[in-house]
């Protein structure tokens, strides 16, 4: 058992956000039951983020957002997003991550390689291989970006509770473009059936995870 390290959360760091229009075309097959079957909208999201500060120390991080679905459970209703995947570098985020948010993370092993001032290679991988790998290259022109640009109200289920977050984040922007991804299907989901419509290189960003709402199931 790791530290306990309570929301909210402070962090910093820089990474990328590809966005998507998924329209259902993932296969669904190794998300929680509360997903599976759903009718998601909006833009899709992988992130891939090279958090430098946080509560639990600097870590790594590779996430799935399918897209915004309704979720109604009992009094509660909402548009809302959640994450049905995602990997961690170290185990004291895997642990306070269920814990606070009830956000479903795997720990898995990260390597990034500057390749020029703005190109590098973002890589997740376990003992048996790669699970996620990118070729980027980010543009030159910055330009603000802020989380009320992109609302993310998540909704996770976790071992019996419902974990209502919400989050503020801003940092700098830069058009980016990938020259490869390749994914491991058996263990993230196959994004590579769909080109991202965007990519966002964000850099020295600043992000809270605020203390979630938690209700019994």
């Amino acid at each position: 058992m790791t530290k306990k390290y309570p929301a909210p959360w402070n962090l910093k760091g820089n990474g990328y956000i590809f966005l998507y229009r998924f329209n259902n075309r993932v296969d669904d097959s190794s998300y929680p039951d509360f997903l599976k079957n759903q009718k998601f909208t909006g833009f899709g999201t992988v992130m891939a983020v090279d958090y430098h500060e946080s509560n639990a120390g600097p870590y790594r991080e590779l996430l799935y957002i399918p897209g915004m679905h309704t979720f109604q459970h009992s009094a509660i209703k909402r548009k809302t997003y959640a994450i049905p995947r995602i990997y961690v570098s170290t185990m004291e985020s895997v642990e306070n991550g269920r814990r606070n948010w009830g956000i479903p993370k795997e720990r898995a092993d990260f390597d990034i390689q500057k390749k020029s001032s703005n190109e590098e290679t973002f890589r997740v991988y376990d003992k048996k291989g790669d699970i996620f790998k990118a070729e980027l290259k980010k543009g030159w022109l910055p330009f603000p970006i802020h989380s009320a640009l992109f609302p993310l109200p998540l909704t996770q289920i976790l071992d019996g509770k419902i974990y209502l977050t919400k989050l503020k984040a801003s940092g700098t922007g830069y058009l980016a473009k990938a020259e490869s991804i390749i994914v491991n299907h058996n263990k993230f989901p196959n994004i590579d059936v769909v080109k991202p419509m965007l990519i966002i290189k964000i850099e020295n960003f600043n992000m809270q995870f605020l203390k979630a709402d938690i209700f019994d199931l």
